[in-house]
C-alpha cells in the first residue's frame, strides 16, 4: 500500500503563497514517524500547485524524527517534528534549508493513497 503525508509552510519568496511538501512511501502499515518514509519519494510545490520538484526521502541515522529530502545525492531539506514522536494532522513540523534557515510548517494530510 502507498501512504502519503502533506504539510505546508509559508513561501519565503511570497508570503501570500504556501509551499506544499508531499511525502509518499510504499509500506504495509501507516507511517507513525518520519523514519517510516525512508526510501520513499517527496515532491515540493513552491507556492504554485502543479509546479514541483522531486526528491528522495532519506532517514537520518539513529534519528527517527529526522529525515532529509535529497536531490542528486545531496541533502536539500532536513525535516523534523519536535514535540511528538507520532505524526498527526495539524502538528508542527520544522523544515530546514541549510544550517540556520529554519521555518515552521503544519501537517495537513496523512492518508492511504488509493491510486
Amino acid at each position: 500500500m502507498k501512504f502519503e503525508m502533506s504539510f505546508t509552510r509559508t513561501n519565503k519568496s511570497d508570503p501570500m503563497e504556501m509551499d506544499i511538501f508531499t511525502l509518499e512511501v510504499e509500506a504495509e502499515h501507516a507511517p507513525e514517524r518520519f523514519a517510516d518514509f525512508d526510501q520513499g519519494t517527496a515532491s515540493v510545490s513552491f507556492g504554485y500547485p502543479g509546479v514541483s520538484q522531486e526528491y528522495s526521502v532519506v532517514r537520518q541515522t539513529d534519528q527517527d524524527d529526522v529525515i532529509s529530502l535529497d536531490q542528486a545525492g545531496k541533502s536539500v531539506f532536513r525535516i523534523w517534528q519536535r514535540d511528538n514522536d507520532d505524526l498527526k494532522v495539524d502538528h508542527p513540523v520544522v523544515v530546514s534549508e541549510g544550517e540556520f534557515d529554519r521555518s515552521q510548517a503544519r501537517i495537513t494530510r496523512i492518508a492511504r493513497k488509493t491510486r
